[in-house]
């Protein structure tokens, strides 16, 4: 399917390590918030802060409050496993933190 490249990228991504493949998974998931902000307000898309660019897109009803809560977590998990040297990841999870954020990124593209 539509999904296959990019699970295919994060699946040779997290053989060799989950943390970057969870990094880049949320990479993905930041650029296609970003270029859906964008549609509206060319200068939002380019804001700093991906949890007001988030607030911006739940304003315009692009986005619903449980897909906000769901962002929040993805983001959550990525500052973690960025941040904190001792997070448990193995590459089955890090698989299915990619394909959960690849949907997202496949949702904002398709509208």
């Amino acid at each position: 399917g539509v999904l296959e490249p990019a699970v295919d990228k994060y699946r040779r991504l997290a053989e060799v390590s989950p943390g970057v493949a969870v990094v880049e998974a949320w990479r993905d998931v930041e650029l296609a918030l970003r270029a859906a902000a964008a549609e509206y307000d060319d200068r939002v898309g380019r804001g700093p802060s991906i949890v007001l660019i988030i607030s911006y897109l739940v304003d315009r009803g692009r986005l619903d409050e449980d897909s906000q809560r769901f962002l929040a977590h993805l983001r959550q998990l990525r500052n973690q496993v960025s941040h904190v040297a001792d997070v448990a990841l193995n590459e089955k999870d890090a698989l299915r933190y990619a394909r959960l954020a690849n949907r997202v990124v496949a949702s904002l593209k398709g509208g």
